[in-house]
């Protein structure tokens, strides 16, 4: 099947009925709008959090909306954006955010932590941690 479609804030998963054949097909999708890749969850959540959105441009160059609370600076761009999968979306959402702010540290951190990742540097290159669901061709059936 094909991905399902982004969920509203009034479309929780738990009142989609039940869950298909191999779970749910869910796309991680860029900041350019074009999906990265497809991977099937059962009974889990998703959050991405993106260095790539929510930019502007100060007088000392790029900034973006995650702020390292070490450094009351925005965070070092080390990865364009981080996708997680964990018990609930509040997980998956600290998670996913707590990456961008840990930087290069991020990877052992959430493996650490027993938490499945997909890590995107800007440059497009991808880290994947331990327990990262299967990934779909997005043009399969």
């Amino acid at each position: 099947g094909a991905a399902a479609p982004p969920l509203e804030p009034q479309r929780r998963p738990d009142r989609l009925g039940a869950t298909p054949d191999g779970g749910w097909r869910i796309g991680v999708e860029g900041a350019d709008g074009a999906i990265r890749e497809v991977i099937a969850i059962d009974g889990q959540a998703v959050a991405t959090s993106s260095t790539q959105l929510r930019t502007w441009t100060t007088s000392t160059g790029r900034a973006h909306h995650i702020i390292d609370p070490r450094t009351g600076r925005t965070a070092v761009p080390v990865w364009g954006q981080v996708t997680c999968v964990a018990a609930t979306a509040l997980e998956a959402n600290t998670a996913s955010t707590a990456a961008i702010v840990l930087g290069e540290a991020a990877p052992s951190w959430l493996e650490e932590n027993g938490l499945a990742a997909r890590l995107e540097r800007p440059d497009g290159s991808v880290v994947h941690t331990a327990g990262w669901p299967l990934s779909f061709d997005s043009e399969e059936d």
